[in-house]
């Protein structure tokens, strides 16, 4: 039974495409976004929970405000 559904959901031959198709939409222009302020990133990170899960990532806030600390540059 496995067999069967490993070979109906899981192909292993799977076809190339290409990463530009001739029917993409025009690219947007580049958006210019101005800096991000150290105050800035202080004040955000200072709202923050440490005892808040972390995200995919694994990093939590507690390990961000030790970062900044260490180089709020």
């Amino acid at each position: 039974m496995s067999a069967a559904l490993q070979q109906q959901f899981f192909v292993t031959d799977c076809p190339q495409v290409a990463p530009i198709q001739p029917d993409d939409p025009t690219p947007l222009p580049p958006h210019d976004f101005p800096p991000i302020t150290k105050e800035e990133t202080q004040a955000a990170i200072a709202l923050t929970s440490n005892k808040s899960a972390p995200g995919s990532s694994g990093i939590n806030y507690t390990l961000l405000k030790w970062a900044f600390q260490a180089r709020p540059d």
